[in-house]
């Protein structure tokens, strides 16, 4: 009787799994199935991706003029020189602290707003320079503080076409220090414009828009994704790794694959020559699309790819190393010194590694059906700790898909599979019509 249960467990178990885990993500490779967490709303805690890509074009000097310059507000000669209601609105945010509210005063804000139309480009901008500068805002959707940026948003979108190229990059910066660009319909104006003049634009003005690209997440309908890939070429040759990294990921979080060879020959071979010394986080970006824009004529080329960065795997991130590892699930081409060089990483700190870098490396195993036993028993004592409640708990999807993988291997941890198999789980990670 014991047996006939456990077997009709494991056949749901399994059809369950594969429904879930497979036939649902039709519409990608199954690696491709780990998904992208929606970016928070304040900076500090938005994409590791994005505050590094950033930080690099903001120090170098050839893309100052496309950044804000808040030096002329350290003088209070020049606070003076602006209009009541913006020295009144400062005292109140800054000096008050009125940002660690959970909203905005509405007096307060109405006095600004109902002004927006006379104030200055300048003190337009100094407005939201000042909402970049406490630690933390109300949340986007609270009344008066959505009242607040919706305004100025109104007011940027109204004179944005008046402005130069450097002008809306310095005040679309103004939009992504405040958390708030995704949102902004002047950060989405300014999208569609730099899409329509691409073949006009510098390197320095195509590179920031590259980046605004990479923070709205998606290109618009009317785009012709082509055209992005014939301006890159143009502009690929002068780029450092860094920035050829910064291009790739603008492409891989629109989800836009490079179907250029040459062009995605000249991004690999670029940080192939700079291996030794690219960050974990840029390394991440290329591997990512180049999984996203791997096909056939590709292997060979992502193949030299992980090969480059293998003796670098030691000083990578997990995240990063795994990445450049499951390249292979999409060339179908295994790198096995590249795997082994990876499960050796997690497996010495398999503790710290998050649940969704053990599932990539068992589904990587899974699919080239290598023989990894006694890692899956190492990961199953390591389920089984205390310390991983609350990530079960938390990424339920996840640790099924973990489960399912090591029963490929004919391992059947049956107190677990009971476990994600219970109504209440299934039900709350799943939804009510599992």
């Amino acid at each position: 009787m014991m047996m006939l249960s456990r077997s009709r467990s494991l056949s749901k178990f399994r059809r369950f799994s594969f429904i879930h885990q497979f036939h649902q993500r039709q519409n990608s490779s199954a690696i491709s199935s780990i998904q992208e967490e929606k970016p928070p709303l304040r900076l500090h805690k938005s994409p590791l991706e994005s505050n590094v890509s950033y930080r690099f074009l903001k120090s170098q000097s050839r893309y100052n003029e496309t950044f804000y310059d808040p030096t002329p507000l350290n003088s209070e000669d020049k606070w003076a020189a602006f209009k009541p209601a913006i020295n009144r609105f400062r005292r109140y945010a800054i000096i008050g602290n009125a940002f660690k509210e959970t909203d905005l005063d509405g007096d307060e804000v109405e006095a600004v707003i109902a002004q927006k139309s006379s104030f200055s480009d300048e003190e337009v901008k100094a407005l939201l320079y000042l909402t970049t500068l406490p630690s933390q805002l109300p949340k986007e959707k609270a009344a008066n503080f959505e009242k607040f940026w919706k305004g100025l948003d109104e007011e940027c979108l109204s004179r944005s076409k008046t402005w130069t190229y450097n002008e809306l990059f310095a005040v679309s910066e103004l939009w992504y220090l405040n958390a708030l660009f995704s949102h902004s319909a002047f950060s989405w104006y300014l999208v569609k414009k730099m899409f329509r003049r691409c073949e006009k634009l510098t390197t320095v003005e195509f590179m920031r828009f590259l980046f605004c690209l990479n923070l709205v997440r998606q290109i618009p309908k009317s785009i012709n994704t082509y055209e992005l890939e014939h301006c890159l070429a143009q502009h690929v040759q002068g780029l450092n790794s860094i920035e050829v990294s910064i291009a790739a990921l603008a492409f891989f979080k629109t989800q836009t694959p490079i179907r250029d060879f040459d062009l995605l020959t000249k991004f690999m071979e670029t940080a192939i020559r700079d291996a030794p010394h690219l960050e974990s986080v840029f390394v991440a970006s290329l591997s990512k699309v180049g999984r996203l824009s791997g096909r056939g004529k590709t292997s060979a080329l992502l193949y030299s790819f992980q090969e480059a960065f293998l003796p670098e795997v030691e000083r990578l991130s997990m995240p990063a190393a795994m990445h450049l590892a499951i390249i292979s699930t999409r060339t179908q081409v295994l790198h096995e010194p590249l795997i082994f060089s990876v499960l050796r990483k997690v497996e010495k700190n398999l503790e710290q590694t998050r649940l969704k870098e053990i599932e990539r490396l068992l589904l990587l195993f899974t699919m080239f059906d290598v023989d990894c036993d006694a890692f899956c028993q190492k990961v199953l004592e390591d389920l089984k700790t205390p310390g991983r409640e609350k990530e079960l708990d938390e990424f339920g999807r996840v640790y099924l898909a973990i489960l399912f993988y090591i029963s490929m291997r004919q391992i059947y941890p049956y107190d677990l599979i009971s476990q994600v198999l219970d109504s209440k789980f299934l039900t709350k990670h799943f939804g009510r019509l599992y």
